[in-house]
């Protein structure tokens, strides 16, 4: 009876969207189940997806790693090794099961490495460990490469900030730019930021986050107060300073004069500065930690607004909501505060 295997592919990057990589990777591990003569039941595909970074959930790869435990697979395929890992904490929640296991097998079509035996496992960690460093590598490589775009006043590249064209993000957009100056004007008037959002997202204004129904409070806060508007460049969220104590000034038109922008910014901490340390601490246990079983975007905790004293319903919920980009299938009740 031919062994049910499981083809796990995943690639880093795939700026195009195409899936082209992990389509590649697929029909490889499917040649060598092939010869093998094991039968591929499923595919666990993690599309422009890190393995690197911890703070990255890999759906599928979870998904493989339950389908292991529970019996379902036989065997999995994989391109190279890195593929799976690239955090030896992975490699051994992998290995951990192969004990559970022993009769699993593990292949992939650039070498060939046996899990199930200690010389296997580690050559296993040693080359986990190389893949580790070499992606530490070029993370601080990448890191230097965009301090020092930033020491010089230029773009990092990504998708145009919203007031600036699509097809040269040095160029302010002016429809863009006007919707932006009449929503600070509003501001200053003492418009609340909801509003504004819900005229926003009404008239097709602020690039909201592709998928999402409606633009989150902070997406447009961050649009109106953003330190570009007025031509300073920032880093990892903080202005940049320069050698003589001065912001770095990037080179991209502005949107705003100093003294507008500064009105704006303080009348938006000032609203803040009504209830201290609200907007900094986690109201809701677990809220912006768990994350939704389907598409792992991060639980959203809130109020329930239909609840009263005495009631039975409950006073808040998780949910994963689509203004944070979420799917907005999953919700989950909890005990009163």
């Amino acid at each position: 009876m031919a062994r049910k295997v499981g083809v796990y592919t995943r690639i880093s990057r795939d700026d195009e969207g195409e899936s082209l990589g992990v389509a590649r990777q697929q029909q490889d591990c499917e040649r060598l189940a092939d010869l093998r003569s094991w039968q591929v039941v499923k595919t666990y595909e993690d599309n422009d997806v890190s393995a690197f970074k911890r703070n990255v959930v890999r759906g599928e790869f979870e998904l493989m790693l339950r389908d292991l435990r529970a019996g379902l697979l036989d065997a999995i395929v994989s391109y190279d090794l890195d593929r799976l890992a690239r955090q030896p904490r992975d490699l051994e929640r992998l290995i951990e099961i192969f004990d559970e296991r022993p009769s699993l097998e593990f292949a992939t079509v650039t070498n060939d490495i046996n899990l199930g035996s200690p010389d296997g496992r580690t050559m296993a960690r040693i080359m986990v460990a190389f893949a580790n460093k070499s992606s530490h590598d070029a993370s601080r490589r990448i890191k230097r490469k965009h301090l020092e775009l930033a020491q010089q006043g230029k773009d990092s590249g990504g998708p145009a900030p919203y007031g600036w064209r699509k097809d040269d993000r040095t160029k302010v957009d002016p429809v863009a730019a006007e919707a932006i100056r009449e929503a600070q004007r509003e501001i200053l008037a003492g418009v609340r930021i909801g509003t504004i959002r819900t005229r926003w997202q009404q008239q097709g204004l602020g690039n909201p986050r592709a998928g999402t129904k409606r633009m989150a409070h902070h997406h447009v806060e961050q649009i109106l107060t953003s330190p570009r508007l007025v031509g300073y460049r920032t880093y990892h969220g903080e202005i940049l300073l320069g050698e003589d104590g001065e912001p770095v000034k990037g080179n991209w038109e502005r949107i705003n004069t100093l003294k507008e922008w500064e009105a704006v910014c303080a009348a938006v901490a000032e609203r803040k500065q009504k209830h201290p340390g609200k907007s900094l601490a986690r109201k809701y246990l677990l809220s912006g930690i768990a994350r939704c079983g389907l598409c792992k975007t991060k639980i959203r905790g809130q109020n329930n607004s239909r609840w009263e004293p005495g009631s039975k319903a409950t006073r808040y919920t998780y949910q994963c909501s689509v203004v944070n980009g979420g799917c907005g299938k999953v919700s989950r009740t909890g005990e009163g505060p």
